[in-house]
């Protein structure tokens, strides 16, 4: 992602608890990136099935 996009994503629901905000960004019907930014740095935290139990993302990124 560019600098300029990489707030596209939204606050993803299930990491709002977190210290760290966490964005998540829908690819396709099927899958969603799940990321953080640091200064200028993008972290890919997770590629997401989301066909998978949404429960299970939240112990999965640490």
């Amino acid at each position: 992602m560019q600098k300029k996009t990489a707030n596209i994503g939204h606050e993803e629901p299930l990491l709002a608890e977190r210290p760290v905000m966490y964005r998540s960004y829908v690819m396709n019907r099927l899958d969603k990136i799940v990321y953080r930014i640091d200064g200028d740095i993008i972290y890919f935290v997770a590629f997401w099935d989301v066909r998978r139990d949404p429960t299970t993302l939240a112990s999965e990124v640490k």
